[in-house]
């Protein structure tokens, strides 16, 4: 699997020159590397080398391309601030099933998280998500911007809530 966090450190780890680096799901089994050097800029042997590496050293299922940083989307320009536990948990290259739902259950004592199904055409993962009283709107923004931090890049989560 590869999440955001653990794609994007791969890149840095490869690529040392590439100062800014973000990964976006971009659409189903899609995604899209960021990134610029230390002068602001993409250049073309780099960007080629990035979209070799991509195609070459992550997941085959996933359309990899390779944008200039300054064209991230607003929305994803900054990373979202996460639990260390769940960005200890994004970094693991071997995260699974499991360890996702564990993971977002313990974030939210009073809520239980389970796997629904996957959608291969869409690429969505569905997840129920069983609240003990009422799950609030913040948390209902957290949950799902947790699973997106935990999801594979190429795919999206869609939460489901059962209150």
């Amino acid at each position: 699997m590869g999440t955001r966090l653990w794609l994007e450190e791969a890149v840095k780890e490869r690529f040392p020159q590439l100062r800014y680096v973000r990964v976006r799901t971009s659409g189903r089994h899609r995604a899209v590397i960021y990134a610029w050097d230390g002068d602001l800029r993409l250049t073309d042997k780099d960007a080629a080398a990035l979209r070799r590496y991509a195609i070459g050293g992550f997941s085959h299922y996933i359309c990899f391309s390779v944008e200039p940083y300054d064209r991230v989307p607003a929305e994803g320009g900054t990373n979202p601030d996460v639990p260390e536990p769940l960005k200890a948990a994004a970094l693991r290259p071997e995260l699974n099933q499991d360890d996702i739902f564990a993971m977002l259950g313990s974030l939210f004592p009073g809520i239980g998280v389970a796997f629904n199904r996957y959608d291969e055409i869409t690429g969505t993962v569905y997840i129920h998500v069983y609240g003990h009283g009422v799950i609030t709107p913040d948390d209902k923004r957290k949950l799902e911007r947790y699973a997106e931090e935990l999801i594979p890049v190429g795919s999206t989560a869609k939460l489901i809530f059962f209150e």
